[in-house]
């Protein structure tokens, strides 16, 4: 069984523990894991506000953002738990949350509405495949396309159809399950400055 911790900034359930240089853990929900991110980072969170919710071609999709080190990750997602269908933009630091899910909207218009999936089992000539651990196993690979969850096996069989050809790829951050607990240490999260190496 999971320990639940509260949020130590608001009353939500925590998801993000960090373990701080005097070894106590922080326990930050998602909003208050990123705001602190901010302000460790100098950054104003609100100048990456962005609407809970976006419509493409009279789709909806959920939007969240991430605070890293290195930019901002917006991330649009559908669909059930287990088979999210999610795409996301990584956004420099200087872009505020309209701009940037602006350009979200646009990845999700090129790249998540058409099906990847076409009625014959082949595969559109662009699409997503989301890549993510088998939650029965965890030492495996699941794969999700157009929101349905195909194990290795499947997955591989889908590739027979493929042999002689080339796969081109991008690799971009995939939404983490909601229920992920985060856990980490502060020195990991922030990049190293020079004045750390003095």
């Amino acid at each position: 069984m999971m320990l639940l911790h509260k949020c130590d900034r608001c009353t939500q359930e925590a998801d993000h523990h960090i373990e701080k240089a005097d070894k106590k853990v922080l326990h930050l929900c998602w909003d208050c894991y990123n705001a602190y991110l901010c302000e460790r980072l100098g950054l104003d969170v609100a100048k990456y506000a962005h609407p809970k919710t976006i419509t493409v071609n009279r789709q909806r999709f959920k939007v969240k953002m991430e605070i890293y080190h290195d930019g901002v990750i917006y991330y649009a997602y559908k669909g059930k738990p287990d088979a999210l269908q999610t795409i996301s933009f990584t956004a420099p630091f200087e872009m505020d949350g309209k701009l940037a899910v602006e350009e979200l909207k646009q990845r999700v218009a090129k790249l998540l509405i058409p099906t990847t999936m076409m009625e014959d089992d082949f595969l559109s000539p662009m699409g997503v495949i989301g890549v993510e651990y088998d939650e029965e196993t965890y030492d495996d690979l699941a794969f999700v396309i157009d929101g349905e969850r195909y194990d290795s096996e499947e997955f591989l069989d889908l590739l027979l159809n493929y042999r002689g050809s080339n796969l081109l790829y991008i690799a971009e951050p995939r939404l983490p399950s909601l229920e992920a607990q985060w856990f980490g240490n502060e020195e990991q999260l922030l990049p190293k400055t020079h004045d750390d190496d003095l």
